[in-house]
């Protein structure tokens, strides 16, 4: 039974058991997914027993795949204590099983605990195409470090792991970074709406911005009010229903940040107006002289207290009456 002993990057000190399958390592859909190392390929090379041992075949890389920074061609013999390198990430290969501790599941080593987690060396090898010249000694320490040294060095540190279909753990190098992008196009969104409902809605009016918005509304309606036939319960509710339109029309104006209570007490005038007039129209049309004749006081007192918030507020088109 073979073990894979990852030496560099987010996976650094997990452990791969090779022993009735073969162990695929790559970028995408692989055994060990190695994301934020750029020079491995999707599928880049392929670990499995055989009869005479262990061996590796690469999948046709871009970058190659090196054994003891030697590229190989095709499948390659690996034996205790060789190094494997695919892309910027790096393997010691440990021939025995010298860990109880670790649980073997379909081909792949789960993550030992934190007590009995070996760490590989942190040393980073040196691509083909920039020899080192340490390069040598660096292989003659590592087919010479016994397996022993590896369960006596400090615990990793939490790594991050991911769940595979069909049962098996894939070992995930670096976080799903959809959440974050997600996040962030969402707050984009919101801060461009915002900017753009303030560059539409713009400050509100002013005071007297509003006041001419109100006699814009009233303009020459209320002229017509004054002309309709008050004595008859058709003119009264013609008169009701424009008093009610034109105080709905004024309710949806936008408002000055200032002058609420004026703009209230001038708005709920003008609304019991136009409810004087519906109930002088409906005793009109019941032939109901007295009720008809209270609802007239009462519309006469509306009105006038209608006119003289109208004056203050500076509305003097919407005024019914001198």
């Amino acid at each position: 039974m073979a073990t894979l002993i990852v030496r560099d990057g987010p996976l650094r000190g997990q452990r791969f058991e090779v022993d009735s399958g073969e162990v695929s390592i790559g970028r995408e859909d692989t055994d060990v997914i190695i994301e934020d190392d750029t020079e491995v390929s999707r599928s880049h090379a392929v670990v499995r027993p055989t009869a005479d041992g262990l061996e590796i075949e690469d999948q046709g890389s871009t970058n190659g795949t090196f054994v003891n920074e030697q590229q190989i061609s095709g499948s390659h013999r690996l034996s205790n204590g060789d190094t494997v390198r695919v892309g910027q990430t790096r393997f010691n290969v440990e021939a025995e099983d010298d860990d109880p501790n670790k649980t073997s599941v379909s081909g792949i080593v789960m993550p030992p605990t934190q007590e009995h987690a070996p760490v590989a060396p942190a040393r980073r090898a040196t691509p083909p195409d920039q020899p080192s010249s340490t390069s040598s000694e660096a292989q003659a320490q590592d087919r010479q470090a016994p397996a022993a040294d590896l369960e006596t060095r400090a615990p990793t540190s939490e790594l991050p792991t991911r769940s595979k279909v069909g049962g098996g753990v894939v070992q995930r190098a670096g976080s799903d970074k959809r959440p974050l992008l997600i996040g962030a196009a969402v707050l984009g969104a919101l801060i461009v709406g915002y900017l753009l409902y303030s560059a539409l809605a713009g400050e509100p009016p002013s005071t007297e911005d509003y006041v001419a918005s109100v006699n814009d509304v009233c303009g020459d309606h209320t002229t017509r009010v004054r002309e309709l036939n008050l004595n008859r319960a058709g003119g009264t509710g013609r008169a009701a229903s424009l008093i009610g339109g034109l105080a709905e029309d004024i309710v949806e104006l936008e408002r000055p940040e200032e002058g609420g209570a004026r703009i209230d007490a001038f708005v709920s005038s003008f609304q019991r107006v136009g409810t004087g007039f519906e109930d002088l129209s409906t005793s009109q049309s019941a032939n109901n002289e007295r009720r008809a004749r209270e609802a007239e006081r009462k519309l006469e007192r509306s009105t006038q207290r209608f006119n003289r918030a109208a004056r203050e507020f500076g509305a003097s088109r919407c005024a019914l009456r001198g």
